[in-house]
């Protein structure tokens, strides 16, 4: 007879959980700008450190084996999202899918693009590649295997900034609202 409760307490309890949803979700501001709707996707490791066993990335068919990505991707330019285990990668993949292969793809017209095909797309001069890099305000460890996804990309510019230890450049990177 105690089972029979217990039931009933489950679904319960399991629908209190289902019900919530992260703001973003929701459709409300959330960057405290006004900016409404889903935050991009972001494909990459903990800012901590390196995964010790990262996957293989495929987007869009290109093989991206060194294991740091970061994809701002719009939910509507995905087509499909498949995860691969290790042994199905393997056999497609070879010895460099033995963590696994995530597999994203992009509708037929989206590209992903480097750096340095940002860099060239937006002219910004050989000098300022090493910059430090930032994007929507958030400086990236690296540049060195980033990818983005081009049609999130607004503009690519050197920003001059001058403060109390002399002038500061960085890179901007602006991404288009969602």
């Amino acid at each position: 007879m105690k089972k029979t409760y217990l039931i009933p307490l489950f679904f319960l309890i399991a629908a209190g959980a289902s019900a919530q949803l992260p703001e973003s979700f929701k459709g409300k501001p959330i960057d405290g700008k006004g900016k409404t709707g889903r935050i991009p996707w972001y494909i990459s490791p903990p800012k901590g450190g390196i995964i010790a066993n990262a996957p293989l990335y495929v987007i869009n068919k290109i093989v991206i084996e060194n294991g740091y990505v970061i994809e701002f991707l719009s939910p509507s330019s995905i087509t499909s999202f498949k995860i691969l285990a290790a042994e199905e990668g393997a056999k497609i993949y070879g010895e460099s899918a033995k963590n696994g292969v995530i597999e994203v793809g992009l509708k037929n017209d989206i590209k992903i693009w480097c750096f340095m095909d940002l860099f060239k797309i937006y002219k910004i001069k050989k000098k300022y590649w090493n910059l430090p890099i930032f994007i929507e305000d958030k400086k990236l460890s690296s540049n060195n295997d980033i990818y983005l996804s081009g049609d999130l990309v607004e503009n690519v510019e050197v920003i001059k900034k001058i403060n109390a230890s002399g002038k500061e450049r960085f890179l901007q990177v602006s991404i288009k609202p969602l």
